[in-house]
């Protein structure tokens, strides 16, 4: 059978199948799959429809539908996880076996996987949303795992901020505003808020973009989520014909590129027709006019009305009668972007990006306007549970209690959980069998019971403090403001975790926005203040910049502009090891000065090198002067010529500009490498010094063509110029390759504030 299914021969399989019933539940791989399974994996859905078929009337049915593999998994959790959902259906309608197909829903995998679950890992939404229209009893008894994962956890993870969208209106369509499932944690004690918080790369305030890129990033238009409706609902079905005619390209695939620029044309003006005179309410990104209220809060009465979302706190930029005119203006730009090379490729790559950041951006509201952590004792820091933890709860109460055969041999914590005598007959039966999950459970069991404070996880706020989440931090101080007073298990609260992780953006929206003299003079276990925080200099490199000089002076930057963001004297002047802030900051930054001399050390002696070769090409060039001199009167025989004062100035100014910049090498070997040095000093010697080696080079191979230009004037002048033009190609390369680093270089010396990044650079 398995060299049949590797030949594809599926009429022979079929006849196999129809005649011997011991073929039907052989296991045909090393993965332990059936021929079922191997048919749903490769995607044979008229083979699996005809096995299928097969079995009607059979007493095996059952045992064949729910054959398991080495993973546990059963073909309806194959097709779940591909996302097959015209499998899913099949399987999951079954009208003469309703028994099969409910346990078949509830089956779950080693991992405790149903097939929902399986669906919402790999981000199949259309799978998703028709396995949960099949399901009759509530999404509480399939949406978790044993690690105590949601199916809203597992969809955060991988990024699918859609699906997720999906996932809470359900749970929130069936807990009637209760918020229990949202707010679930798993067995580290993260809930679904912990894992976005984590999720830098998801929001804008995540990654650095260009000059260029962020000008189409602001222009591009990202449609907003909206509640789906069930796969299997009549309008749904009506539609997916008229979706797929549209969805269909129906020009040559090189025409792409215009197409695209006339689609995103249309779409910025469906947009400005939607919205009226207005900005579009739903999108995040491009937000609409600010409500009477100016964002403010009333905590007591939140679960009444809804408070305002990041994008209702911004102020209109300009008149909605200017808006049509603003569209037609950002089209323009889109278009002439397209045209100058920019590529219609890279603006929908940053159309992905904004739509994700969108996304998220809902996501992250729908999730913080349902948190709970801060309304009730329980702070969310463990997961719920009464003796269990919260992984394995889901699943022994998702089936019904019934008498043990042996009371006595029922352990005291399922006494507590299902009342005396009672055990959850899946409980019962891993017991009874020795099953290794079981053990595990116990083993856990006994492991919470031990488990101090120390293991609590840290609230969202905080995760999104250290990750640089803005748009989460702003929204959770917004709806919860006493979210400010949160604290680690090392008494850390957001400022402190904020300038410990180098995260200067959401440092400056707490100075700015939420300035409260207890927060920022906060000090951890250790008397360390925000000061000797900025101070301290951790095992990670926070600043992707080319450099150890480089990230040596963005450090100094952050610790003064830190100090310098409150009154003098503010910050506790010594910790409880009677240690400074700048003691700690010279011991620290020890192995980094010392590293980022080493790294100017090698770039002067090589730059030198090149600006010694220079010098001297450049003296030998400006001492002889081309065609010689009147002998009588001493002056050039080509004097008053343009092409000869080209060759005078530039051999003047390639001398002049090689030896400046091997003086500021040079100056830059003799430093003595102290920290202060790195601040402004060095950093601008090197700066100076490479700009100047750049334009020397420019200028020596100016003056060769203009030297050059005297030889081939009345042979080859119709090409001379052609051919310095080539002969400048190496300038040319080189400046291509050097222009990231002057501009990294201009921007470490130029900007006040050091700009966190996630992306790390090409050096």
């Amino acid at each position: 059978m398995f060299k049949a299914a590797m030949r594809g021969d599926w009429e022979a399989i079929k006849n196999e199948f129809q005649t011997d019933p011991w073929f039907r539940t052989a296991k045909i791989t090393c993965s332990e799959d059936t021929v079922l399974h191997f048919a749903v994996k490769e995607g044979h859905r008229a083979v699996v429809k005809d096995l299928v078929n097969l079995l009607h009337g059979n007493t095996e049915m059952e045992k064949i539908l729910l054959s398991r593999n080495k993973r546990g998994n059963t073909p309806l959790h194959l097709a779940a996880a591909q996302g097959d959902a015209e499998l899913c259906a099949f399987l999951a309608t079954l009208p003469e076996k309703p028994n099969v197909v409910s346990k078949a829903l509830e089956a779950r995998n080693e991992d405790g996987e149903t097939p929902l679950f399986l669906a919402a890992l790999h981000g199949k939404k259309d799978a998703f949303l028709l396995l949960r229209d099949k399901m009759t009893e509530p999404i509480s008894r399939y949406y978790g795992r044993y690690d105590g994962n949601t199916i809203l956890h597992v969809a955060l993870l991988g990024d699918h901020f859609d699906l997720a969208f999906q996932i809470i209106h359900v749970f929130k369509k069936e807990e009637q505003g209760k918020n229990v499932a949202i707010n679930r944690h798993n067995e580290k004690g993260q809930s679904a808020l912990h894992v976005l918080a984590k999720s830098s790369h998801a929001f804008r305030s995540g990654y650095h973009l260009g000059t260029i890129e962020q000008i189409i990033y602001y222009l591009i238009w990202a449609d907003s989520l909206e509640v789906e409706k069930s796969i299997w609902s009549n309008d749904v079905q009506n539609s997916t014909q008229s979706e797929y005619d549209e969805k269909k390209p129906i020009f040559p695939e090189n025409y792409g590129t215009c197409v695209g620029v006339v689609k995103l044309a249309r779409k910025q003006f469906q947009a400005n027709g939607e919205q009226g005179t207005g900005w579009n309410t739903k999108d995040p990104e491009n937000p609409p006019a600010s409500p009477s209220n100016g964002g403010k809060v009333d905590v007591g009465t939140k679960k009444e009305k809804k408070s305002p979302s990041i994008s209702n706190v911004a102020h209109r930029l300009i008149p909605p009668n200017y808006v049509p005119v603003v569209r037609l203006l950002e089209v323009g730009i889109m278009f002439s972007l397209t045209l100058l090379g920019f590529g219609f490729w890279k603006i929908k790559k940053l159309k992905d990006r904004k739509q994700r950041n969108t996304w998220a951006v809902q996501v992250m509201e729908e999730l913080v306007e349902g948190a709970s952590s801060w309304e009730y004792d329980a702070d969310g820091k463990r997961p719920e549970m009464s003796t269990l933890s919260s992984s394995h709860h889901d699943f022994l109460e998702s089936a019904p209690v019934i008498e043990p055969a042996n009371a006595t041999d029922t352990s005291e914590e399922f006494q507590g959980m299902f009342g005396p005598g009672m055990e959850s007959p899946i409980a019962q039966d891993m017991r009874q069998n020795g099953s290794q999950q079981w053990l595990k459970i116990e083993s856990e069991t006994s492991t919470d019971k031990n488990r101090d404070d120390g293991d609590k996880s840290e609230t969202s706020i905080l995760v999104a403090a250290k990750h640089g989440v803005v748009e989460m931090v702003e929204k959770i101080l917004m709806v919860f403001p006493v979210a400010i007073q949160d604290e680690t298990k090392d008494g850390k609260n957001i400022v402190l975790l904020a300038v410990e992780h180098r995260q200067p953006y959401v440092y400056q929206l707490l100075s700015k926005k939420f300035m409260k003299e207890s927060v920022f003079q906060k000090t951890d276990n250790d008397g360390n203040s925000a000061l000797h925080l900025a101070a301290t200099l951790g095992n990670e490199r926070p600043w992707i910049i080319p450099g150890a000089a480089l990230q040596m002076q963005w450090e100094i930057k952050w610790y003064k502009f830190v100090k310098s963001s409150m009154n003098p004297h503010f910050f506790t002047r010594l910790n409880n090891k009677g240690r400074t802030a700048k003691e700690i900051f010279t011991e620290t930054h020890r192995d980094l000065v010392k590293e980022g001399g080493e790294w100017l050390n090698n770039t002067s002696e090589s730059c030198s090198v090149v600006a010694a070769l220079i010098a001297s090409v450049a003296f030998a060039g400006a001492v002889t002067v081309p065609g010689g001199v009147i002998q009588d009167k001493g002056t050039p025989t080509l004097e008053g010529r343009p092409a000869f004062d080209i060759f005078t100035i530039s051999s003047l100014t390639a001398l002049c500009l090689s030896v400046t910049s091997l003086v500021m090498f040079l100056s830059i070997l003799t430093s003595r490498h102290v920290a202060r040095d790195f601040e402004w000093s060095l950093p601008r010697k090197l700066m100076i010094g490479l700009i100047s080696v750049f334009f020397s080079i420019a200028a020596i191979l100016l003056s060769f063509c203009s030297g050059h230009y005297f030889i081939l004037r009345n042979h080859l002048k119709h090409v001379a110029f052609t051919m310095y033009t080539i002969s400048c190609l190496p300038i040319a390369l080189f400046a291509f390759a050097q222009f990231p680093l002057y501009f990294d270089l201009m921007k470490a010396i130029l900007t006040r504030v050091p700009h966190r990044t996630y992306k790390e650079t090409a050096y």
